[in-house]
């Protein structure tokens, strides 16, 4: 079973202005499912180690209306967040799938 869920980044984005997607070290591994970027801006989904600093390797990029089936993030995630590029003024969304049991 899965919940949906919607997280919306300030935008412009920078390294301190990031939303939790997963937010404990055991979930990372299970991953968030059906992404989907809804708003107009270009978003960012990455790992941050349990000092707060960004995993920038295996980072997901999503453009406006751009998704995919599943996201696991690198080892060693603390937490999985969802930034806005730091170019853009306008709206960052992301739907996505979380597992709930």
């Amino acid at each position: 079973m899965t919940d949906r869920s919607i997280a919306q980044p300030p935008c412009p984005g920078t390294a301190t202005n990031f939303v939790v997607l997963i937010g404990s070290p055991w979930q990372c591994p299970f991953g968030i499912f059906n992404l989907v970027n809804t708003g107009g801006c270009k978003i960012f989904i990455h790992g941050v180690d349990d000092g707060g600093n960004p995993i920038s390797a295996g980072f997901l990029a999503l453009g406006p209306g751009e998704g995919t089936t599943f996201y696991k993030p690198s080892d060693g995630s603390a937490q999985v967040v969802v930034v806005c590029d730091s170019s853009c003024s306008g709206q960052a969304l992301l739907e996505f799938d979380t597992p709930n049991s």
